[in-house]
């Protein structure tokens, strides 16, 4: 493993120098490049001492480090970043992450999808003293004193006694009070006792354990002669470092001079390092830094930037002063794989060393591609900045008012702007507004090639909060990803993003009619209605059976108002059908094989038709699988159409029904029907009956009771079944197999099982396509299950916890999920679409050259 490390680490350092001095000798031989969409310019004139001898750098105005849009609002009180990931502790003590997710590093019950959006760690909303990231891992200290750790588990860094990587936090063996900080490396981990002892775990090849051997360890061991008065620990690649009371350093493991001791070889026991007077200092993959009670800079390691105007330093067997930062002008120091960051007493950073960001490598901050040979002020940062912290190719800056900053490479979204690019400046946020271009990343392979207006599923949906459902027979691949994208698709290009629609773009200028103020929205299996203040529909989408304005057979890109219908208060919507309540009478149309919309014989019906066998005023209607039901405004349901698995619940074995029939037990009491299709109720006691694929044994004919902890205001049916209960949780039971349930498995369940991470703050909930979205009371909205339904944020990869969406920049109202797309609607009212276009689901121009968006785009 060492020798991996070696290749992996200083390797890449190599490269990083090698890029350089050739791109430095190219520019001198050939000159600045011509200017591209990014302004280019040249600067000339004598190299500082000591530097190759050329004459000419190139830099290239880059934005400013952006503030990373915590979720929930929240306020940082720290920052850690990892290798590709990064982590924020909040003021109330809870841990968001956001970035790589290849180890499960994000906490959030799942592997492989990156997000460039924050999240909150799983089981960490609070109680969290303090929070430290390594490489792929990272660890929290409960206010009880506990270690928490998750992501990488490869040689047992998380100290659980396994080498399974942890999607969620794992507490360390042994460790469950007592501790006062915790430190993850490379591949081992370090934690202080209150009582001055440190411990060690992980990989020992090279002694970085400090227990006297190179005997791996999987729970942590007491690292041998250490003074008793440590204050601090700081584990690198392979190796760490202590700090007494006395400022006295101490260092164990590594090699090739990494412990600072003037040793080449590995210290398996701590060494004294010939360094006085030391109030802070850090370890960080192959180098170490300190910062002096008189506010001098010291660094030694592998070879690396000292700050000295030299682009390339030899190795440092013993701490090497840094020369251009004389004594006071260091609070903190914070060293990275090919780069090192300096927080003045002012709150000023400053940076130096590679920045080449087309050898994956760093960018600085200071608007220079090609390295800084010399301590340089981060742009835009200014002062009062608390903290920052330096990985292998990005940095983050924490500010007094609790902002979170970051810059450099955003791969794996690390940078929190909501994309993930290969792109060293990103452009995209994780908010969307009226006239921003939302991205996402490439993704060739990823399920997105239905034919524009192709039906594959059989599904359902209903208005509120949507759901869908689909037959047994769809043959539509929900299969997730295993393995993160990295394309190096550059996002601002748009080679796969997409303009919110009506915006121009380079593919034309989409024409929407002025949709009036939406007081509701709907999805069907690839169609979309949204219901107005003036009781009016609009629906657009799909209209292959006339279910959407227009001509049949067809899709339409601009939503168009329903004619003949009035004072609408309700709709449902399936799969080709639509149906609606207008003065509290049915009227619906499209898809009729199964009489589900007219009691006639006719394939589909392109008009809306009064359901004229209902005589009782109707309150809510719900259509899919085949089948539609309604609630009188008296209690009572009565369902039509197919009977596919006792859809119709009256226990009856017919084919269909073009007459309604009463579900058996549901002639009165029952407060609504399910979002979704039309198989569960909510009973006015708040007790939930389901029958067909929503019961427990999926197969009921008659509706059954669904055991739940307490009374339910809502339920909706998809892939799985969910009910929204009076306490603000959410219970899921059914079908598992890309993480329906949201409980952090793929287990499925007859039983109704917690969806974690929720708590009790949910407002409404809608399930579809495989997937279910929870609006929380706070406005935003998070989502579980399968990618191809569309999460709603940068992800391709199917959760089994919910993730939260891409925000609309205004308090979310309502979801609704439908068949590979999903809509929410925000206070202001504004109304926003994601995923699948291809039916015209997100009213997409035709000439947009992607049909579908990971984050939200405004429709009208």
């Amino acid at each position: 493993m060492g020798l991996y490390l070696s290749r992996r680490r200083r390797g890449g350092s190599l490269r990083t120098r090698l890029g350089v001095l050739l791109a430095v000798l190219v520019v001198s031989l050939l000159g600045a490049p011509a200017a591209t969409s990014a302004p280019v310019r040249a600067l000339t004139g004598t190299p500082p001492t000591g530097t190759t001898s050329l004459t000419t750098l190139t830099t290239v105005t880059a934005p400013a480090p952006a503030a990373v849009v915590l979720a929930d609002g929240a306020v940082a009180s720290r920052v850690a970043v990892g290798f590709r990931h990064t982590c924020a502790l909040t003021r109330t003590g809870g841990v968001q992450c956001w970035g790589d997710n290849t180890y499960g590093q994000l906490g959030r019950g799942t592997t492989g999808a990156p997000s460039g959006v924050a999240q909150w760690v799983v089981g960490l909303r609070s109680g969290v003293a303090s929070l430290s990231a390594g490489e792929d891992h990272t660890c929290a200290v409960t206010t009880a004193g506990a270690v928490r750790c998750w992501g990488s588990n490869t040689w047992g860094m998380l100290g659980d006694g396994t080498t399974i990587d942890r999607s969620l936090p794992v507490t360390t063996s042994g460790l469950t009070s007592g501790v006062r900080s915790v430190s993850p490396g490379g591949q081992q981990t370090c934690a202080q006792r209150t009582t001055g002892a440190v411990l060690c775990w992980g990989w020992n090849g090279s002694g970085g354990l400090g227990d006297g051997t190179t005997t791996d360890r999987l729970r942590p061991v007491a690292v041998r002669g250490l003074p008793t008065d440590v204050t601090s620990v700081s584990a690198g690649a392979t190796y760490a470092c202590a700090v007494t009371s006395g400022g006295r350093l101490w260092c164990w493991g590594g090699s090739q001079w990494l412990a600072g001791a003037g040793e080449y070889n590995a210290l398996t026991t701590p060494r004294l390092v010939q360094l006085t007077g030391v109030r802070q200092f850090a370890a960080r993959l192959d180098r170490t830094c300190a910062v002096t009670t008189a506010g001098a800079t010291w660094c030694w390691g592998g070879p690396g930037e000292l700050g000295d105007g030299r682009n390339y330093a030899p190795e440092a067997p013993v701490p090497a002063r840094v020369e251009t930062l004389g004594d006071g002008t260091t609070s903190t120091v914070a060293p990275g794989q090919s780069s090192t960051c300096v927080l003045t007493p002012a709150g000023a950073v400053l940076c130096w060393g590679s920045g080449d960001p087309g050898l994956d490598d760093l960018l600085l901050g200071n608007q220079r591609t090609l390295g800084a040979w010399r301590p340089q002020p981060v742009t835009g940062l200014g002062s009062g900045v608390l903290q920052v912290e330096n990985n292998y190719n990005h940095h983050c800056a924490l500010t007094a008012a609790g902002v979170v900053l970051c810059w450099g490479r955003n791969v794996e979204g690390q940078l929190g702007r909501g994309n993930v690019s290969a792109d060293p400046w990103p452009s995209g946020t994780a908010t969307s507004s009226s006239s921003s271009r939302l991205s996402a990343p490439a993704s060739p392979s990823s399920p997105r090639s239905r034919r524009p207006g192709s039906s594959d599923v059989r599904a359902a949906h209903q208005w509120r909060t949507g759901a869908i459902a689909y037959r047994p027979t769809s043959t539509r691949s929900t299969e997730p990803r295993t393995r993160p994208h990295r394309s190096g698709t550059d996002v601002r290009s748009g080679q796969d993003g997409i303009r919110e629609s009506g915006s121009t773009s380079t593919a034309g200028t989409a024409t929407v009619a002025a949709l009036p103020t939406v007081a509701q929205v709907a999805t069907g299996t690839n169609h979309a209605c949204a219901r107005t203040t003036g009781g009016r529909l609009w629906c657009w989408g799909s209209n292959t059976y006339g279910q959407a304005p227009g001509d049949e057979g067809s899709f339409t890109t601009t939503p168009s108002e329903v004619p003949g219908l009035t004072n609408v208060s309700d709709a449902g919507l399936g799969d080709g059908t639509t149906c609606a309540v207008a003065s509290a009478r049915v009227w619906c149309w499209g898809l009729n094989l199964d009489h589900q919309v007219s009691p006639s014989t006719d394939a589909y019906v392109v008009t809306p038709t009064r359901y004229a066998a209902l005589t009782s005023s109707t309150r809510q209607v719900a259509s899919g699988l085949g089948l539609t039901c309604a609630l009188s405004t008296a209690g009572g349901v009565r369902c039509w159409g197919s009977n596919f698995i006792g859809g119709l619940g009256n226990g009856s074995s017919v084919d269909r029904s073009a007459t309604p029939v009463t579900p058996t037990g549901l002639g009165s009491g029952v407060a609504s029907l399910a979002d979704g299709a039309p198989r569960c109720v909510v009973m006015t006691t708040g007790q939930v009956r389901c029958w067909s694929f929503s019961s427990p044994t999926g197969s009921s004919t008659t509706p059954v009771v669904i055991p739940l902890p307490a009374p339910a205001t809502s339920v909706s049916v998809g892939e799985a079944s969910c009910a929204l209960l009076t306490t603000g949780a959410v219970h899921c039971w059914g079908d598992n197999r890309f993480g329906y349930l949201g409980d952090g498995t793929l287990t499925p369940t007859t039983s109704p099982r917690p969806v974690v991470g929720l708590g009790s703050g949910v407002g409404a909930i809608s399930s579809g396509g495989g997937v279910t979205c929870a609006v929380l009371t706070a406005g935003t909205t998070r989502c579980w299950g399968s990618s191809s339904a569309g999460l709603g944020n940068v992800s391709v990869y199917s959760s089994s916890v919910p993730w939260q969406t891409g925000t609309t920049g205004a308090a979310v109202r309502q979801v609704a999920v439908g068949s590979g797309f999903a809509c929410a609607l925000d206070a202001r009212p504004s109304l926003w679409c994601w995923g699948d276009s291809y039916s015209g689901q997100l009213a997409l121009p035709l000439e947009a050259p992607k049909q579908y968006s990971r984050l939200p785009v405004r429709i009208g």
